[in-house]
This record gives C-alpha cells, sequence and structure tokens, in this order.
C-alpha cells in the first residue's frame, strides 16, 4: 500500500494519502515524478522496549521518503512493576507451572 504526503518548509502540510485517493485527486501529477512537494510515505510501526511507551508522532524525511517518527518515553517504576506483574499473571509457562494438557 502506497500513500504520498505534501510537504511544506519542511513540514507537513497535510495528512498522508492513499495512492488510489492521491490519484483521483491529482490526474496530472505523475507519481514515479513527483513534482518536490509531494513525497512518498511511509508509516512506521512503533517498535518501544520493553519498558517505554509511545509518546508524539512527527514526521522526518529520510532519503526521499516522509516516515513517520515516535518519541519514546521511558516507563516509571511504577509503570514497570505493573508490567512485570502483568507478565508474570499471564505467563502460563512460568517457572514452577505446567502447562494444562487436555487429554
Amino acid at each position: 500500500m502506497t500513500f504520498y504526503i505534501r510537504m511544506k518548509g519542511g513540514q507537513p502540510c497535510d495528512h498522508p494519502i492513499l495512492e488510489d485517493n492521491f490519484r483521483q485527486a491529482f490526474p496530472e501529477i505523475d507519481v514515479n515524478n513527483l513534482p518536490p512537494e509531494f513525497f512518498v510515505f511511509e508509516r512506521i510501526t512503533p517498535t518501544p522496549d520493553k519498558y517505554q511507551k509511545t509518546g508524539s508522532v512527527t514526521y522526518g524525511i529520510f532519503d526521499g521518503i516522509v516516515k513517520d517518527v515516535f518519541e519514546y518515553i521511558d516507563m516509571t517504576d511504577e509503570e514497570k512493576a505493573e508490567v512485570d506483574e502483568f507478565e508474570a499473571a499471564t505467563n502460563v509457562n512460568a517457572s514452577g507451572s505446567e502447562p494444562d494438557v487436555i487429554e
């Protein structure tokens, strides 16, 4: 799935638009030869570490492609404890726990 985005002064001025919608909205633009204010946009899935959460999202230009740039925020000690408790409560293969056997 290909997206496009318009940038002005290095900043996005619109949201990303699907290729089919882009072609309908801008039929005169060749997507293989975009004008300087249009870029291919790549949606990125955030990848926070175990004890991080996702903050704000901005856009950055990398090798001529605009991509999501995520802020990662370190969790507080209380939030880390909640993650650990949740994992311990939901881990059926935790040490000392046998998996259920269906016969």
